[in-house]
């Protein structure tokens, strides 16, 4: 079935179709964290590239196997009609860059289709079916699923993207 509509699909909505006066929307959850220098270097990086798209690190399932319900291909397994066919891709998309062009594209499929797909599945599937430009930066690497980062981990990187930080460190 459809999933929920959560604040992400809000934020796509308003910046596809209200705000759309914008070249790049930056979408960053709230348990990221990250400094102003890394903020800005990435900044600088992506306004130089230019990219559709910049994101973590990818996988990619190149024929569709979806038959370990331990792994997150099962979701497209949930949601064949909301993807298009394989190869499918996943990342973490809890900090992404989202060009004009792009969000145009995610637009336009929200209006064919009637809804999104999980972003952990649906930005980076969407991007390379419709040939739109993907940076996977190293300054997202940080970006993890289930981790407790320390101090330390924050300091050692200051260029870095760090999920999840849930609870404020003072370092």
């Amino acid at each position: 079935g459809k999933k929920n509509v959560i604040a992400v699909d809000k934020a796509l909505y308003i910046f596809g179709n209200l705000y759309t006066g914008y070249k790049n929307v930056w979408l960053i959850e709230n348990d990221v964290y990250y400094t102003n220098e890394a903020f800005h270097k990435l900044y600088k990086n992506v306004t130089a590239d230019k990219p559709d798209l910049t994101i973590r690190n990818f996988d990619i399932n190149e024929n569709g196997n979806s038959s370990n319900p331990e792994n997150w291909w099962f979701l497209f397994k949930k949601q064949r009609e909301y993807v298009s066919s394989p190869p499918w891709y996943h990342a973490m998309a809890c900090a992404v860059q989202l060009s004009r062009k792009f969000l145009n594209e995610i637009r336009r499929y929200a209006a064919r289709k009637g809804h999104l797909a999980f972003v952990e599945n649906f930005y980076v599937t969407l991007a390379k079916h419709y040939g739109h430009t993907v940076n996977p930066t190293p300054v997202f690497d940080t970006i993890l699923w289930r981790h407790n980062f320390s101090c330390a981990d924050l300091t050692a990187c200051p260029e870095c993207f760090f999920h999840p930080v849930k609870k404020p460190l003072i370092c």
